[in-house]
């Protein structure tokens, strides 16, 4: 058994886990926001929605390892393709 304070800390991660703003539930009624990011070997996005609370919160994650040539791409091109791979993983949200 952990001490006070690992299970302080234990009790404290649980609750950031399964409280907002870890994912939300997509809603086709709220505004939605793409935005996406890329380095040398890999392309990130996230998907968020504003919310009645004013904020925007994360709907989804997106991310992937770029392939050998793709490595090879220029930057603006790593970033477009970001753009589209995000745009492939999540048209059913966002058609």
């Amino acid at each position: 058994m952990g001490t006070p304070s690992c299970q302080d800390a234990f009790d404290t991660l649980k609750d950031m886990f399964t409280t907002d703003p870890i994912l939300t539930h997509f809603d086709d009624t709220c505004p939605t926001k793409l935005e996406t990011n890329s380095s040398d070997f890999a392309l990130r996005a996230v998907l968020f929605q504003l919310w009645e609370d004013e904020k925007w919160h994360p709907v989804a994650f997106h991310s992937g390892k770029f392939s050998p040539a793709e490595i090879n791409y220029d930057v603006h091109d790593n970033e477009k393709a970001a753009i589209v791979a995000a745009f492939k993983a999540w048209a059913y949200m966002l058609m």
